[in-house]
């Protein structure tokens, strides 16, 4: 009662105090909504505020080109003049659809309607019917083969003989090679999952479980070994390589793909690591020119040239431009860098006079990176240092014909690996990545001579099973001793 009673006499003396200045407690309460209603106003600019900034921090992280807001730093391209032309034909050519078959496997008859748009009867003619070709796809299906293995017995020993399985079928094969090397592709070549290559077969009529396509994707990759390692042989001998990496999980955890191509071969190397120690390993014996980023562990590779890729330099530079709308320097530089780079394209094209021009564009790089007034950004600093400590390779594609500006030709053979990456996450095991790395070079390079893997992987099995070479993935060259030891 006596706190109730001292809370009652300070509101009275409080109401006392308001009156006596004028004030009262209707208009103070009004005063506190309306600053409650500010302060709520303040609240909600400092929110959208803070979802602008985030939007822009992601942009940033994902190195987007376009801002948040469709805003750029630079002028719009012309896309027909970036890229030569535009969708379509040329213009003034005539237009042109799929051409139509010139002959059918089956014909359908289609009967007149009894009556006309106009409700009028249809009476025949007796002319020629109207053609109209259709192209259709005839709705596959398994095929069940019963083979009839012949007995016979040794006269020498009189030891019962039956009839080998051919066609490098194996000891015991559920399915035919045909669907083995269907398998094989679904996996590398579409990057499909297990669940939907079960799918896939299903649709056909053939049921097969997840763990019956890993396992045929295990023994594929004891057959293909031996070309695998012929893959690795041949990279010493090319003059020309291009390399990249990518991540490929192992259960989880860390893990990489390597990749490196030369005009004849396409070779995967599955690895926990992402060291120099891989890279070494790889290109041990090359002694050519190497396309690549600017990842540092292949620049420690020891007796060989570099062909630094002009594409990753450009999109740093474009996105730092980007990021930085207001900085003129950022701009400037990505929009000199970007015209020296067309330059040197252009320059590569006319062999008379590319040494030349490679010494202009050589001398106009180092200007551009020696810049003091661009190098007041940070960020434009750092790209003018890397052209620095790489100036003389950075012009190296001008004056040779077998080299290119970018490092565009890897990034182009690693999407099919992007895509099944992204659906699979990865791999279970060590063993899986060594499989999928195995399996995926010897498709992607019979892909790249325009071969058919199927035929491959037939020779492949003949000479696994059977003994012999493993059939030459290059052409006009000798065949390769088979590997007789499994992988797993």
């Amino acid at each position: 009662m006596l706190a109730s009673g001292s809370l009652t006499r300070a509101l009275f003396l409080r109401r006392d105090e308001s009156s006596t200045r004028g004030v009262t407690d209707a208009e103070r309460i009004a005063e506190l909504e309306e600053q409650l209603r500010q302060r709520d106003a303040r609240i909600a600019e400092l929110e959208r505020t803070v979802g602008e900034l985030s939007k822009v921090i992601d942009a940033w992280k994902r190195g987007h080109r376009v801002r948040p807001g469709g805003k750029i730093a630079q002028k719009p391209r012309d896309k027909r003049r970036a890229t030569g032309r535009g969708p379509g034909r040329p213009e003034g050519h005539e237009g042109t659809s799929r051409p139509a078959p010139t002959s059918a496997d089956r014909d359908v008859p289609v009967p007149l309607p009894e009556t006309c748009a106009c409700g009028g009867i249809v009476d025949p003619t007796g002319e020629e019917p109207g053609e109209h070709f259709v192209e259709e796809l005839i709705p596959a299906r398994k095929e069940v083969i019963r083979l009839r293995r012949c007995r016979g017995r040794c006269r020498d020993c009189k030891a019962p003989v039956l009839a080998p399985l051919p066609g490098g079928l194996g000891p015991s094969p559920k399915l035919g090679v045909r669907a083995q090397a269907e398998i094989v592709q679904s996996k590398t070549e579409l990057g499909l999952t297990l669940g939907q290559t079960k799918k896939l077969f299903e649709r056909q009529g053939l049921t097969v479980s997840r763990g019956g396509i890993q396992q045929i994707l295990h023994r594929s990759a004891e057959v293909l070994a031996a070309g695998h390692a012929a893959l690795k042989a041949a990279i010493p001998t090319a003059a020309v390589a291009w390399a990249d990496e990518s991540a490929h999980k192992v259960d989880g955890a860390s893990g990489y793909l390597w990749l490196v191509m030369t005009p004849e071969v396409v070779l995967y190397e599955a690895d926990r690591s992402r060291g120099q120690e891989v890279a070494q390993r790889l290109f041990q014996g090359f002694t050519g020119t190497l396309h690549s980023d600017f990842y540092s562990v292949y620049w420690t590779l020891a007796g060989i040239a570099h062909a630094p890729c002009w594409g990753h330099l450009c999109r740093s530079a474009r996105q730092i431009a980007e990021r930085q709308p207001d900085s003129e320097a950022a701009t400037t530089f990505h929009d000199r860098l970007s015209g020296l780079y067309g330059r040197g394209a252009a320059a590569q094209g006319r062999p008379a006079t590319a040494e030349r021009n490679a010494r202009a564009i050589k001398g106009d790089l180092k200007t551009l990176a020696t810049d003091v007034d661009l190098a007041e950004n940070a960020d434009v600093a750092r790209l003018q240092r890397r052209i620095v400590r790489h100036l003389p390779e950075l012009v190296t594609f001008i004056t040779n014909p077998d080299l290119e500006g970018t490092n565009n030709r890897s990034e182009r053979e690693f999407r099919p690996h992007a895509i099944g990456r992204h659906r699979s996450g990865g791999a279970r095991s060590d063993a899986g990545a060594q499989t999928y790395a195995i399996n995926l070079s010897v498709v992607r390079t019979v892909h790249l001579h325009g071969g058919d893997f199927i035929d491959t992987f037939q020779r492949a099995r003949i000479a696994f099973h059977e003994g012999g070479d493993f059939p030459t993935l290059f052409p006009g060259q000798p065949a390769t001793p088979a590997r007789s030891a499994p992988l797993h």
